[in-house]
């Protein structure tokens, strides 16, 4: 890389909606050294950083919606052409697909490939697709990815052995970058679980928290089965989602059918899922799969004890004491282990040099991605 200028990265990104790739991309943003290298963030249709694009333009950064519409394959024949030409037109050195689809990773790395960009990094963040057809029809094509990238990186090696082809795998060309997080920032406050439980309504009740993208991989349907189950136990029990997507109806009519909304709180797309994580009791996420979610590092560096679906990658336990069960296992043990964690005496020790000695400080995370970039 050129020394003394700033390399602009182009960061392409599939969502419409803000979930874990974008708070992961946010994250590095604010923390990288904007004097050396600086992000474009472009979406196929809108942008997922709606709520963050003043701060992300008013320190450099650009935000570029290609607007694509149209039926399935018109709109990928207009996200195409606008790629190509804002590609075309910009001569960025270095691209970074965010994806955890096969298609959409080798469709834009081709793109770039034809428009002679000199680095195609391709991330993978998933460690499973909610299609098994899809699931099979990609294989045959990820043999493409050694001809497309040059680059290859990937959030655990779950999501890496997922995405790339066996060649990539077995001579170890790919990195694992960590979805670092800001540590002192997520760490457990008293005075905002005092505040924040007065704030959401929840003051002397037990909490469970759930932190996501509201759609079918993060598995809400099942999650709010559990907690039916876990409110029959106990009636003083609340359940608190932090999200937005396109099941958030489905979820609310659900919730609605069962006559539990006094206990279930939507809370939207927030900029404050720390304090509300240290107003909270449990953190449960039973996704279908995940790469490596960035909110399971957060809510373990809150001090909140954590219970994953076995479909998330265990690498996700950096402190070692979450609990992991099978979505094939009865609601009847979710809500079990659910309410024995909530039983017990709370007490919420600093755990941030366990965090950062894990390796998920941004700060390790962040200077580790900016070597790849100007190496």
């Amino acid at each position: 890389m050129e020394k003394n200028k700033v390399v602009r990265i182009l960061q392409i990104n599939a969502g419409e909606k803000y979930g874990g790739v974008s708070a992961m991309l946010y994250n590095f943003y604010s923390h990288i050294n904007k004097e050396v290298i600086q992000f474009d963030f472009l979406a196929p249709t809108t942008t997922s950083f709606y709520l963050q694009r003043k701060e992300i333009e008013e320190q450099g950064g650009r935000i570029i919606e290609l607007r694509a519409k149209g039926f399935f394959l018109k709109r990928k024949i207009c996200f195409w052409n606008r790629l190509y030409h804002w590609l075309s037109t910009q001569k960025y050195k270095v691209i970074h697909i965010h994806s955890g689809s096969v298609f959409f990773n080798i469709q834009v790395a081709l793109i770039a490939k034809l428009c002679h960009v000199p680095r195609i990094i391709i991330h993978s963040h998933s460690a499973g697709s909610g299609s098994k057809i899809r699931l099979i029809m990609g294989k045959p094509f990820k043999c493409l990815f050694a001809a497309l990238g040059t680059d290859f990186l990937s959030c655990s090696e779950q999501a890496a052995q997922f995405m790339f082809p066996s060649t990539i795998i077995n001579q170890g060309k790919y990195k694992i970058v960590r979805n670092g997080i800001d540590v002192k920032k997520f760490q457990f406050s008293i005075d905002a679980r005092k505040n924040y439980r007065q704030l959401l309504g929840v003051n002397g009740k037990k909490v469970v928290l759930h932190v996501g993208r509201f759609s079918s991989v993060k598995n809400h349907e099942f999650l709010i089965d559990i907690f039916y189950n876990l409110q029959k136990k106990e009636n003083n029990v609340c359940l608190l989602l932090v999200g937005e997507g396109e099941t958030q109806k489905i979820i609310k009519q659900k919730v609605n059918d069962l006559g539990i909304e006094d206990k279930v709180k939507f809370l939207g797309l927030r900029s404050d899922i720390s304090e509300i994580m240290s107003a909270s009791d449990i953190f449960v996420l039973p996704s279908l799969y995940e790469g490596l979610p960035v909110v399971g590092i957060e809510a373990q560096a809150n001090g909140l004890k954590c219970i994953f679906s076995k479909g998330v990658t265990e690498e996700v336990n950096v402190l070692g004491d979450s609990i992991f069960i099978s979505l094939s296992d009865e609601i009847e043990e979710w809500s079990n282990e659910i309410w024995k964690v909530l039983c017990l005496e709370s007490h919420r020790e600093d755990v941030s040099k366990k965090i950062v000695d894990s390796g998920y400080a941004i700060e390790n995370a962040v200077k580790y991605l900016e070597e790849i970039y100007l190496s």
